[in-house]
């Protein structure tokens, strides 16, 4: 609740978490009773982190998840979506052994709850292998694939950061190609 007051001098009347809302590593309905009891002057919401709900179960950052762990985090995901999540986030960036399946999986739960998925990008550099517009092109496919809508966080620092003027091309030709993809700057 840090800074709400700020947000509503500068005329902010909703304030949403969907980097990942802190401490949701599954237990949205927990999160959203702290905030409650706190009577935010703001509206609030946020999605399920998927990071944290991988850490919680003791997988590594470079580690693949086993058939079991996935099955566990799709129940969190299910949960934490049931109690008010309003997507799912995913930074593939910061856990390099977040695997194809795991995203697709999540991807699959979005689609079912018709909720978005947002992605911080696998590649933040031009320097192979994986660069910035892979990881673009990961997200867009993710998106085209499954028909649900994907965002692109902090398209600045991550998937765009060293290639801005493809990587809008890129968003737009989506677009046009009828994905449902946006992108935030921060």
């Amino acid at each position: 609740l840090y800074g709400v007051r700020y947000k509503i001098a500068d005329g902010v009347t909703t304030n949403l978490a969907l980097h990942g809302a802190p401490g949701t590593g599954g237990d949205m309905g927990a999160w959203y009773r702290l905030f409650q009891r706190r009577r935010p002057m703001v509206n609030f919401g946020g999605s399920f982190l998927y990071n944290l709900a991988r850490m919680e179960i003791k997988v590594g950052i470079y580690k693949h998840v086993t058939a079991e762990q996935l099955a566990t985090l799709t129940a969190r995901a299910e949960k934490a979506l049931e109690d008010g999540a309003l997507g799912i986030s995913m930074s593939l960036e910061y856990a390099p052994g977040i695997t194809d399946d795991e995203v697709e999986a999540m991807m699959d739960v979005a689609h079912r709850n018709r909720v978005p998925v947002f992605f911080h990008a696998r590649n933040s550099s031009m320097e192979t292998p994986g660069t910035n517009l892979d990881g673009l092109r990961e997200i867009i496919s993710l998106g085209k694939k499954h028909g649900g809508a994907v965002h692109i966080d902090r398209l600045t620092s991550t998937g765009g950061a060293h290639s801005m003027p493809e990587s809008l091309r890129l968003l737009e030709q989506a677009r046009k190609d009828g994905v449902d993809v946006t992108a935030c700057s921060y």
